[in-house]
C-alpha cells in the first residue's frame, strides 16, 4: 500500500511538469506563469470536466530545474522537444555512473 502511495505521488509530480511542459510548447507565445496557470485549468474545465488548482510554481519549477524551460521578462519558454528529449536523456544516463 506504500508503495503505491509513493508510486502515484511520484507519477503526479511528473504530470504537472509535463502538462506545464506541453502547453508551453504548443503555445505560439511565451507565456506568464499566471497565464499558463489558467491556461491549463482552463483546458481541464472545458475538456475533462474538472475544476482543479493547478499548482504551476511546482511545475515550472521543475522544468526551469532541468533546463527544459526559461523565463524572460517574466514570461517563460521551453526548448524544443528534441532538445528536451537529448537533455533528459543525459540526465538519466548521469545518474548511475558505473
Amino acid at each position: 500500500m506504500i508503495f503505491n502511495l509513493i508510486t502515484n505521488a511520484e507519477e503526479e509530480e511528473v504530470k504537472e511538469a509535463v502538462l506545464a511542459y506541453y502547453f508551453l510548447l504548443t503555445n505560439d507565445v511565451s507565456l506568464s506563469e499566471e497565464n499558463l496557470d489558467r491556461m491549463i485549468e482552463l483546458w481541464f474545465e472545458k475538456n475533462r470536466n474538472c475544476s482543479l488548482d493547478f499548482d504551476i510554481e511546482d511545475a515550472i519549477h521543475k522544468l526551469q530545474r532541468l533546463g527544459l524551460a526559461h523565463k524572460e521578462s517574466d514570461l517563460w519558454t521551453v526548448i524544443p522537444l528534441n532538445e528536451a528529449t537529448r537533455k533528459l536523456d543525459e540526465i538519466w544516463d548521469g545518474y548511475y555512473k558505473f
